[in-house]
């Protein structure tokens, strides 16, 4: 009789730290796969973050590229159009402003706020170019107009 008690204590707790043991391998499992998810996410935003960036850094460069070509073509302006490019010119800071805003907020950014300012920083982006559209389109008038 004491043998099979033994015996049953014996099963049972063998049965218990199988049991435990299974629970440890669970809740490791689940820790691996919660640091990997962790990790993807924060590999996912950064890689987010990165083409962000590069995109505002292209913007800065059209730019800067539309600001150079304007001042050239002010020395060889008349009055009239010299204050037109002036206005326009004025513009084009404005807009390099809030690009370089818009990149010092990214490096601040938190994943909690990321979707937030990507979708204020693309509404930015998608103004500035619906007024170079428009901003070509009123040259064009004018120059059918001549």
């Amino acid at each position: 009789m004491l043998l099979l008690r033994t015996m049953s204590m014996l099963c049972i707790s063998g049965m218990l730290l199988m049991g435990c043991n299974a629970n440890t391998d669970t809740s490791e499992n689940v820790e691996e796969e919660t640091e990997e998810a962790v990790s993807a996410a924060e590999a996912e935003f950064d890689e987010e973050r990165n083409e962000m960036r590069n995109n505002l850094q292209e913007w800065g460069n059209k730019i800067d590229q539309r600001i150079e070509h304007m001042e050239a073509e002010m020395e060889n302006a008349s009055a009239e159009a010299e204050a037109d490019m002036e206005e326009e010119l004025a513009e084009l800071r404005d807009e390099r402003a809030q690009i370089n805003q818009s990149l010092e907020d990214l490096e601040n950014a938190t994943e909690e706020e990321w979707q937030e300012f990507k979708k204020g920083t693309n509404e930015l982006l998608a103004d500035i170019e619906r007024g170079w559209e428009n901003m070509e389109a009123e040259m064009e008038e004018e120059v059918n107009e001549m």
